[in-house]
């Protein structure tokens, strides 16, 4: 009976202790939920304390950036003659009248976006070759310096059709639909399977050659009328109603140079309404022809 009352003892003390231990382990878990659910509200909180903060300053900047001290009060435009200055103040104001992010008035002389205006403009006014806009904050005006593209000849579309022409400048950069004028004619040279042929370079690879070599035709009293671009070829229509062929991958310098010296060579400065044209495509050899002539010369 003592063994059986000692180990019913040592049971009983067994039980206690899991007891014990599992009271423990449960007061462990709520002082430590406890712990975390204060955590939690602190941290709560400071994020609504930090949102509280943002939020008044973004509201604080977005009344200061509509504020009548930094507000746009004039837009000085100059140096515009083709383009009108209501067209360009009326993009002006459609690109600003949006606030930044829904907040931020883009017509004070802080968040002017200047840089994108400036994009916009050439973008819309092709005639525009250059802009700078200028925000001056104590003068509470902005300021819209234009530059603009001169004419420097024309580039025609020759089709079935009509023949439509547009004024293109001394980069060859086609800018503006014009009627036919006494401007020098460019024909060929982009893609002319586009309907639309603003904004676009004619023959960029060979323009400013070209462009230099009817400058050095001047000086030798041959005036240009119409330049066609040919493939890697141009051929160039003269008055008084000659032609003068040439390639457009060799050294238009060395042309010009040889030009001139078959002119006052073979005497053909007193002949020029006379010719039909003369072909200098083909390196030291140049071809000639007469209008009356079915016979080529070779020089």
């Amino acid at each position: 009976m003592w063994r059986k009352s000692r180990r019913a003892s040592q049971n009983s003390t067994a039980r206690k202790k899991k007891v014990s231990k599992k009271f423990t382990r449960a007061q462990t878990k709520l002082v430590r939920s406890k712990i975390a659910q204060k955590r939690f509200r602190v941290r709560l909180l400071i994020f609504g304390f930090i949102l509280i903060i943002i939020t008044s300053l973004l509201g604080a900047l977005s009344w200061i950036s509509f504020s009548p001290v930094l507000a746009i009060q004039k837009t000085e435009i100059i140096g515009n003659s083709e383009v009108r200055t209501r067209a360009i103040q009326h993009i002006l104001f459609r690109n600003t009248q949006k606030p930044l992010i829904g907040l931020f008035s883009k017509q004070n002389t802080v968040l002017y976006p200047a840089a994108e205006l400036e994009r916009i403009l050439l973008y819309e006014f092709p005639e525009i070759k250059g802009v700078t806009i200028d925000s001056q904050i104590t003068k509470q005006q902005v300021r819209v310096t234009i530059t603009e593209r001169e004419p420097y000849a024309q580039w025609c579309r020759n089709s079935d059709e009509l023949y439509t022409c547009y004024f293109i400048d001394n980069e060859g950069f086609i800018y503006e639909e014009s009627p036919l004028a006494d401007f020098l004619i460019f024909e060929k040279g982009i893609d002319e399977t586009k309907s639309d042929v603003l904004r676009t370079f004619v023959e960029p690879k060979y323009f400013q050659d070209v462009k230099n070599f009817l400058a050095t035709l001047k000086v030798l009293d041959v005036y240009a009328t119409k330049f066609v671009f040919e493939g890697i070829d141009g051929r160039i229509y003269v008055e008084p109603g000659w032609e003068i062929r040439i390639a457009l991958d060799k050294d238009l310098e060395t042309t010009a140079v040889n030009l001139e010296a078959v002119l006052d060579e073979y005497l053909l400065r007193d002949k020029l309404s006379e010719l039909r044209y003369i072909d200098m495509r083909f390196g030291e050899r140049v071809y000639h022809t007469f209008k009356e002539s079915t016979d080529t010369q070779e020089e």
